[in-house]
């Protein structure tokens, strides 16, 4: 939004930092692999498995509040006191994030810095822009706190005992034996077709590996079938699981049970986070319209609507995160044409915001921040000429490999933002697309699909990756 907030310098180094909003405190850390200025290799969610809770310091070599923070002591004397040579309960990384800054810079003799970084430190430092964007560091420095069930805290410029009073509060297994489901689908909305294939994503919270699940799903009370799950999962360890695909669903209102009966042959000590339920429509002769709404500074203020032939089918809107990407699925009437109403309360727009509606993976409809005050009523249509015709004529993205492993090359017209969302909608990567045709590290995705989108000013570009191991 167009307002003007007046920020102390002082408190806050953001010159020439990411303008990104801070992860939510709660929001699960992104894994990595990273090597050190020593040549050492580190491997996040490996010391959350092996017991750690880890603290990052994200700054950049030229920021003066980062520069006296590194040389109070304070996370030297975390690390040497609770770190591998000490209790072994705390794990610190030092992790220069601005892309402007070099290797030199570190050590002191570049022109972009405060002085001699690495002298003095006994814990890792790291160089790498693309785990601060990753991290979506939004000013320097960002202190922040991952738990053993991978959840992210900032805990800011603290003291030694405060930052270790901090890790005490991690949560501790309850149980051994504790699967939890996390998120499901489908989980209400509309089905636009007569088959649905139910998902669950969930975690081990027990003491205990989890290496076998008894699952049951039921549509409309009637049991649809029984899966038997054989892998590894251990503590803290996360999995998406697709159920077998159920066919021929009459149209209209349905109810869907998902339920996890037996964990490693035996009951779950913890049963309450083990079922799922909700209601859902199908439509069979509908088609699937999916719409990214990268909301603003002042998501609250952001509403939208669906009509068709001035009668509301659809409404959202009055979000409450910055700076984030909601994704909604639509289920419309192909060849069918409509009204996206877009409406701001305060009446200066969305400023960075923007809406996306793909069908096909074809952009139908493109909405930027700046194209409006307070209403904006802008019409598409589904399978048929659209009225925005050559919308995305000039737009594209592509992915190779793909399947990949842990490295993607992304080909884009636009440059932006670059994120990937799991299957159920949940985000597992972020990074920034400085050319058109960048090389990315993504060593931490699991086997599986994902949707990738590059966020640009204008536009939101999206396409379909595979990921084998």
């Amino acid at each position: 939004m167009k307002r003007v907030f007046l920020l102390f310098l002082l408190i806050f180094s953001i010159y020439n930092s990411p303008l990104y909003a801070q992860l939510d405190d709660g929001s699960i850390a992104p894994d990595w692999t990273l090597t050190d200025l020593n040549g050492n290799e580190h491997h996040l969610y490996a010391y959350l498995d092996s017991g750690y809770s880890v603290v990052i310091d994200f700054s950049a070599t030229w920021c003066a509040p980062c520069w006296s923070y590194h040389n109070s002591g304070n996370l030297e004397n975390l690390y040497e006191q609770y770190g591998p040579e000490g209790t072994r309960e705390v794990m610190v990384f030092f992790i220069e994030g601005d892309a402007s800054t070099s290797i030199d810079d570190l050590y002191g003799t570049g022109n972009n810095t405060q002085g001699n970084w690495v002298e003095g430190t006994p814990y890792p430092i790291i160089n790498s822009s693309t785990t601060a964007n990753a991290y979506q560091i939004g000013y320097w420095p960002t202190i922040y706190m991952i738990c053993q069930n991978r959840t992210i805290t900032e805990v800011g410029q603290q003291t030694t005992s405060a930052i270790y009073n901090e890790t005490s509060k991690c949560p501790q297994p309850e149980f051994s034996l504790d699967i939890s489901i996390q998120e499901y689908s489908p989980n209400g909305g509309i089905v636009c077709s007569d088959s649905i294939q139910p998902t669950i994503s969930l975690i081990n919270n027990g003491n205990q590996a989890i290496n076998s699940m008894e699952i049951n799903y039921w549509l409309d009370n009637v049991l649809a079938g029984t899966y038997n799950w054989t892998g590894n999962l251990y503590l803290y360890y996360d999995a998406e699981i697709v159920l077998p695909t159920i066919s021929n669903v009459t149209e209209g209102r349905h109810n869907i049970k998902i339920d996890i009966t037996k964990v490693n042959e035996s009951d779950d000590e913890n049963v309450n986070d083990n079922a799922v339920e909700s209601e859902f429509f199908v439509n069979p002769d509908g088609v699937n319209v999916r719409m990214y709404f990268l909301s603003d500074n002042h998501p609250e203020e952001s509403s939208w609507q669906i009509e068709q032939d001035g009668e509301v089918i659809i409404t959202g809107g009055n979000y409450d995160m910055q700076s984030h990407v909601y994704i909604e699925n639509f289920c419309l009437d192909e060849g069918s044409c409509y009204d996206f109403v877009m409406n701001d309360s305060y009446g200066d727009g969305m400023g960075s915001g923007s809406v996306q509606l793909l069908y096909n993976n074809e952009a139908v409809l493109n909405i930027s921040g700046n194209d409006f005050d307070t209403t904006l009523v802008q019409a598409f249509c589904v399978g048929a000429v659209n009225v925005n015709e050559g919308l995305n004529a000039k737009q594209q993205l592509q992915i190779y490999p793909n399947p990949a492993t842990t490295t993607i090359v992304i080909k884009s017209s636009i440059k932006g933002t670059v994120e990937i969302y799991s299957i159920l909608g949940q985000k597992v990567f972020t990074s920034y697309l400085k050319q058109n045709e960048q090389r990315i590290e993504i060593p931490g995705l699991k086997q599986g699909n994902y949707l990738v989108f590059v966020i640009g000013n204008k536009a939101i570009l999206s396409t379909r990756l595979s990921i084998v191991k």
